[in-house]
């Protein structure tokens, strides 16, 4: 029997505590400040830039990689726990046409849709955003997603889009390939405004229970101030 111990109804504690782990696991991989060649000029200007000793290097590079491994798994994490949301599946990451399927209405359009997920705007750039909307237009083509919407979904972005055309340079808008915020996905999912900051409320649950994580009233403000920050959030 399923159980919701963390303030929400629509992940139930194994998924949300499945897909954290999950996470913590790739991102604590162990990492080798010697992987690649070292870059002494690299080292002294970084030492410079962080007014940290020369001695300190391996530290600064394991923090480099781990920061890396932290980045790629989050991107995985997003996927999986969007995939989890009522109406929508993850194709998994070894690949496929797109991350996620909603074969029910969804969104301004009211249409199946099919999406990918990028956890920063700044994920993509120029070519990688060309390719993606020449992706979506394939897709679209194909007799059996003619009718489909294609979202590019953005954890993090630089200004709220929420279910508009995607507009990249060079390419005319279309109705069907559309951008939005992951927060304004699981609104539309679960009915609740406030899912996504319920949502991150629950991975810091989480991350104190099983992870040792500590969180107090300095956090708690420091948390607040970040996220005013960032388009979008609400806390």
């Amino acid at each position: 029997m399923s159980t919701y111990s963390y303030g929400i109804d629509f992940f139930d504690d194994a998924t949300l505590e499945t897909g954290i782990d999950t996470l913590l696991t790739r991102a604590r991989k162990k990492v080798d400040p010697y992987k690649n060649v070292v870059d002494p000029f690299a080292i002294l200007f970084q030492a410079a830039i962080t007014y940290s000793k020369i001695s300190n290097w391996q530290r600064l590079e394991l923090a480099r990689q781990s920061n890396k491994s932290l980045t790629n798994a989050l991107g995985d994490f997003h996927q999986a726990m969007l995939g989890k949301l009522p109406g929508w599946e993850s194709t998994g990451t070894s690949g496929g046409l797109v991350d996620l399927k909603h074969p029910l209405p969804f969104g301004v359009r009211q249409t199946p849709t099919l999406a990918e997920v990028k956890n920063k705007f700044n994920t993509m750039n120029a070519s990688g955003q060309l390719k993606q909307f020449e992706t979506f237009q394939d897709i679209l083509r194909i007799p059996e997603y003619k009718s489909y919407t294609c979202y590019l979904i953005q954890v993090i972005q630089q200004a709220p889009h929420d279910d508009i055309p995607w507009k990249i340079p060079g390419r005319g808008e279309q109705e069907n390939i559309r951008i939005i915020s992951a927060p304004r996905v699981y609104a539309l999912s679960t009915g609740d405004d406030q899912a996504f900051a319920k949502f991150l409320r629950a991975v810091i649950q989480v991350l104190e229970q099983r992870h040792g994580l500590t969180f107090d009233v300095e956090d708690e403000h420091a948390l607040t101030d970040l996220l005013a920050r960032v388009p979008g959030f609400s806390h």
